[in-house]
């Protein structure tokens, strides 16, 4: 199939119609309309093996993603002699990162473009004009970099907190795993976030190229 933008100016060159194109062949006046079913429903199906195709590279993508992060946590959490199973949620943590996401989407009114950039992604919103688009667009760069430097300042003030605390005492650098741990899950959530909305931002991205 030639790009869109070339489709007009090859049928003036060639002195044919779209339907004739999309054919690759001239077409007798009494072909034509079952001609033009067929080309129409090949470019459905098309699009529709286009968006599946789509779609099962994004859930592949995340899945590949949180496999890396939550093994290479693990790894580290064995070698620090800790307990994996209670040590990979922090409800406060992610509440106050979602939180502070959602206001800072909420004060720029890009919260329901944020939204929409999902159901934009995935297909169910088909006729999104450019302009929803870019908003979209702009909506998840802004949430995915709130989400990565507002878990990024976290652990900043959780490892601070914990060097304060412990000023002046004598305890085994082994005793300081399980807290310091606990404060690196603010840059474990940013990045996780970070990363989920990355493949989003691309084909939205596409998306606009495409506009």
């Amino acid at each position: 199939m030639p790009e869109i933008s070339s489709v007009m100016p090859l049928c003036q060159i060639l002195q044919i119609n779209v339907n004739e194109l999309l054919s690759g062949e001239r077409l007798p006046e009494h072909d034509y309309s079952r001609k033009a079913e067929e080309n129409i429903m090949n470019l459905i199906q098309e699009t529709e093996q286009t968006k599946k195709k789509n779609r099962n590279s994004l859930c592949i993508i995340i899945v590949t993603v949180l496999t890396v992060i939550l093994g290479t946590g693990y790894f580290i959490l064995s070698n620090a002699g800790l307990k994996a199973g209670a040590m990979f949620f922090d409800a406060t943590t992610l509440l106050i990162l979602a939180v502070v996401t959602i206001l800072f989407l909420a004060g720029t009114g890009l919260l329901r473009p944020f939204l929409q950039a999902f159901l934009i992604v995935i297909g169910r919103k088909q006729d999104a004009a450019e302009s929803e688009i870019v908003r979209a667009d702009a909506a998840v760069w802004l949430a995915g970099n709130t989400f990565l430097f507002t878990g990024i300042l976290q652990s900043i003030i959780g490892f601070i907190t914990i060097a304060f605390d412990n000023i002046g005492s004598a305890l085994p650098a082994e005793s300081l795993g399980a807290p310091l741990w606990a404060a690196s899950f603010g840059i474990l959530y940013g990045v996780i976030g970070f990363l989920l909305l990355l493949p989003i931002k691309a084909k939205l991205q596409a998306m606009k190229s495409d506009h």
